[in-house]
């Protein structure tokens, strides 16, 4: 076949400066490109794949602020969900501690795209209410402080709950924070004091290597070990009683224990369910009634139930129209009536 005899001339942009001429054929098309043209080919070949990677495994959004290194990891690895088949792209940020200094890089993997981390479904008060603590001391777990005092060095002090940016009075704090607050509420109740608990749950998150340690199995686990040694090493008597011998392991107190196991972790490890303090028959699922507190026991929102009783009708035809168990109902409002008062 001549050249005469082939159809219309399509210029290909391979980058790098380099191009390349094909000719069209019914039989197949045939492509004259030079050493440059190919290996111009294979770098937008390699930038392709790398693009459709991007798509089909859903990088995570780079948090701002502090430099970033990408790397690739199999699937399957860091707990976090990946697809089949295909390997998982994850930001790794440098730890920095206060006085600027790296420390071991902890790995954000696409777990923190989960609904769990991300979604707002609470206010502070509401928040706040269900963990059953000041709304001003939410506040402070979710935003931090800066506290200034005439003749005294300026106070600031970090987040140690997840919450989201919102506008005012819109909800703001996501499963994920709730659960913290939780755990937070429980060395509060001990009567630890906050300033000794902030460096506490950094010496937690630092030796758990996990963002959100509060929330993970591993501080049901191994959590109680690591604040024992930190308050021996630190001479932090306070947090000595958080923790007590059983079987000759150190665990968390009854105290800390009974908040804990009101939390129900998925097979990532996270926390996916919540027993609320306001009532054994009150929790709280993320997937379940926008995450808002139900009864166990008839799955109805807690917040529905009680507007029904204020509005006038009696317990037992509350309880009866609901499905839900006429002493759970008085349960909670006997809690809501304390808490008012």
């Amino acid at each position: 076949m001549l050249d005469s005899e082939l159809t219309p001339e399509v210029e290909i942009d391979f980058g790098a400066g380099a191009t390349a001429t094909q000719l069209t054929d019914p039989s197949g098309p045939l492509v004259r490109r030079s050493a440059v043209a190919e290996e111009g080919q294979k770098a937008c070949f390699f930038v392709g794949s790398l693009l459709v990677h991007v798509i089909q495994c859903a990088i995570v959004p780079l948090p701002s602020g502090g430099s970033q290194s990408w790397r690739r990891e199999p699937a399957g690895r860091s707990g976090g969900p990946s697809r089949e088949g295909c390997g998982k792209l994850s930001v790794v940020l440098p730890r920095m501690t206060s006085t600027g200094r790296k420390k071991a890089r902890r790995v954000i993997t696409t777990k923190d795209r989960d609904r769990r981390f991300v979604e707002p479904l609470y206010t502070v008060a509401e928040a706040a209410a269900y963990v059953r603590v000041p709304r001003q001391t939410f506040e402070t777990w979710a935003h931090g402080y800066t506290r200034k005092r005439h003749g005294r060095r300026t106070t600031k002090a970090q987040p140690i709950v997840t919450s989201v940016r919102a506008g005012r009075r819109e909800p703001e704090i996501p499963f994920i924070g709730l659960a913290e607050g939780m755990v937070l509420a429980a060395f509060r109740s001990f009567g630890v004091p906050m300033q000794r608990i902030r460096p506490a749950v950094e010496v937690l998150t630092d030796e758990l290597g996990l963002d959100h340690a509060l929330a993970s199995r591993r501080l049901f686990s191994d959590g109680a070990e690591i604040l024992y040694d930190y308050a021996i090493k630190e001479d932090e008597s306070e947090l000595l009683g958080l923790t007590v011998v059983r079987t000759r392991q150190r665990v968390f107190a009854p105290v800390i224990e009974d908040y804990l196991q009101r939390i129900t972790y998925a097979q990532d490890g996270w926390a996916q369910r919540l027993r609320l303090p306001v009532s054994e028959n009150v929790i709280v699922d993320p997937k379940r009634a926008f995450g808002q507190p139900i009864f166990e026991h008839g799955a109805v929102r807690v917040e529905d139930v009680l507007d029904r009783w204020k509005a006038g009708d009696s317990l037992k035809d509350v309880a009866s129209d609901f499905g839900v168990p006429a002493e759970d109902v008085e349960e909670v409002l006997r809690v809501a009536f304390k808490t008012a008062a």
